[in-house]
Formats: structure tokens, C-alpha cells, sequence
């Protein structure tokens, strides 16, 4: 990774850790559709949450709208079918 690009992705970095300081975490959760892990057992409860919990949450809520399961599990009418066939 040459020096620019590292440069960029701390400078992206700290800009979201701005952006989390300014809005309050209730409303990125409503606004993004998506939950923040609330701080650790000894932190601030009320504290703003930093930029890669907000990337975690946002980055997991995207996995999740576009992966597909492959395996659908079966019903319990499905199952007695089955087991009588």
C-alpha cells in the first residue's frame, strides 16, 4: 500500500469519527437501518460510537440484503413428508 492511499484511508477515517461525534447514535441507527454495538461494560454508555462500529454495523446490514442462502431449511410438514415417502 503506497503512502497515499494510507494517507486517504486515515483521512476517511477520521472523517467518519466527525461525522459520529455530530449525529447522535439513535439517529444513524433510524436514518441507515442499521444497529450500532452500544459501548462495552465500563465505557460511556452515552458516548458517540466511532467510525468502525458504524462501518461494522452498516457493512453487516449490506451482507445481509445481499447474500442469499443457499440451504433452506426444511418445514415440519416438509420433514413428515419425507419421512413417509
Amino acid at each position: 500500500m503506497s503512502s497515499t492511499s494510507c494517507c486517504l484511508y486515515v483521512f476517511i477515517f477520521l472523517d467518519l469519527n466527525h461525522l459520529c461525534q455530530r449525529i447522535p447514535r439513535g439517529v444513524l441507527e433510524v436514518v441507515y437501518g442499521i444497529n450500532i454495538a452500544p459501548p462495552q461494560e465500563g465505557e460511556d454508555p452515552t458516548r458517540a460510537p466511532y467510525a468502525d462500529e458504524l462501518l461494522c454495523a452498516y457493512g453487516c446490514k449490506f451482507l445481509l440484503l445481499c447474500v442469499k442462502p443457499d440451504f433452506v431449511p426444511f418445514t415440519s410438514e416438509q420433514e413428515t413428508e419425507n419421512q413417509t415417502d
